[in-house]
């Protein structure tokens, strides 16, 4: 394949481009893949050294929606879901398990918490058809924590809708919807990355919630859930005081 890099940065420090491009993949994956890049065509028309790397499988939930989050670097960047009904699904409200201790949506990743590196960089939500609602949702990205304020780190956020992307209703995004923080980037910032309507027809399966609630128990935060909890209400504090 012969494909055009989403973007191009150049560092006048190292004198090096750095190119980014996307590779989907289907849900079927479940292993390691290896990605051989044979070279960078220049403008002068050489061709730059041959170089691989590998795309991590990470093992995740799937529904009939599914919102993924994936990072460059090591940072502690958070995904944040907000449904019709108003319920905000993120680190501090993961969502709901039922009586075999089963999580039944939700999130059920969250890379680096509070830069206690785990090396996933990435973040997961997702939902069955039966818990879906109609109307507009709304999918943030989230600098919790700048682990390293010295490099870059581009993200990307993917949602499919029984299996398939769906359109991206937020201005200048696509569907993945891609970004960059750059260096020294602040916390914070709260992007809108993604903006989605699912019809009556598509959320035709679900129930009632008050059906639903009966049978289901919220996830409790975690230690490390309060943690970051109790930090995000401190920053708050300092930002309205400024």
């Amino acid at each position: 394949f012969v494909v055009q890099p989403d973007s191009k940065n150049y560092d006048h420090n190292t004198g090096r481009y750095t190119y980014r491009f996307n590779i989907g993949f289907t849900e079927r994956f479940n292993a390691n893949i290896t990605v051989d890049i044979s070279g960078v065509l220049t403008g002068t028309g050489a061709v730059t050294q041959h170089t691989q790397t590998t795309v991590t499988f990470v093992e995740s939930q799937t529904g009939a929606l599914d919102i993924k989050l994936v990072f460059e670097n090591e940072k502690d960047i958070d995904l944040h879901l907000y449904t019709p009904n108003g319920e905000h699904i993120y680190y501090a409200n993961r969502g709901m398990y039922n009586d075999d201790d089963e999580q039944v949506y939700g999130l059920d990743k969250d890379s680096n918490a509070s830069c206690h590196i785990d090396g996933l960089n990435n973040e997961n939500i997702f939902i069955p058809a039966e818990y879906l609602e109609a109307g507009q949702y709304t999918v943030k990205v989230n600098m919790y924590e700048n682990c390293d304020r010295q490099i870059p780190t581009s993200w990307s956020v993917t949602v499919r809708y029984q299996g398939r992307l769906i359109e991206n209703s937020t201005p200048g995004y696509g569907n993945p919807a891609t970004g960059t923080y750059p260096v020294n980037a602040p916390a914070g910032d709260f992007t809108t990355a993604f903006t989605f309507y699912l019809s009556p027809v598509q959320a035709i399966a679900a129930k009632s919630k008050a059906q639903l609630a009966a049978t289901l128990h919220r996830i409790q935060p975690t230690d490390m859930d309060l943690l970051k909890m109790e930090q995000e209400e401190i920053n708050r504090s300092l930002r309205n005081a400024r």
